[in-house]
């Protein structure tokens, strides 16, 4: 399944959807170059200090919940700045949808409990 549709089900709203897209998949949409897709961002955010919460949404128990300074903490503030303004949103509100949306969404993309799902999501996007 291609990664837009997979978050059309589970964002109804399209501006946020694009605006976690964008986040998900630099490549694509933040200018950053760093590329990869879901499953090398979720791994950026376990080296930023995320490790407990990505091996809980990844894993197959509940998903650990997060706050809007935990995540601003692991993430680059330079592509949370980009990430708003092509959002037309304020960082802090890109920070609290991130917070909303992220722990669900790699949840439901990682229904075996394995990045290799993620993986598999990231390697078919074009």
């Amino acid at each position: 399944m291609a990664f837009d549709k997979f978050l059309e089900r589970l964002i109804p709203d399209e501006g946020i959807r694009n605006m976690v897209q964008s986040f998900l998949s630099p490549d694509d949409e933040s200018g950053s170059g760093k590329g990869g897709g879901p499953a090398k961002t979720v791994e950026q955010l376990k080296n930023g200090g995320l490790e407990e919460h990505t091996k809980s949404w990844v894993g197959t128990g509940p998903n650990k919940q997060l706050t809007e300074e935990e995540l601003k903490g692991a993430i680059d503030q330079a592509d949370l700045r980009r990430i708003a303004q092509r959002a037309n949103m304020s960082e802090q509100e890109v920070l609290v949808a991130l917070v909303s949306f992220l722990p669900e969404v790699v949840d439901k993309a990682t229904p075996n409990g394995s990045m290799k799902d993620l993986r598999n999501m990231s390697s078919g996007m074009s």
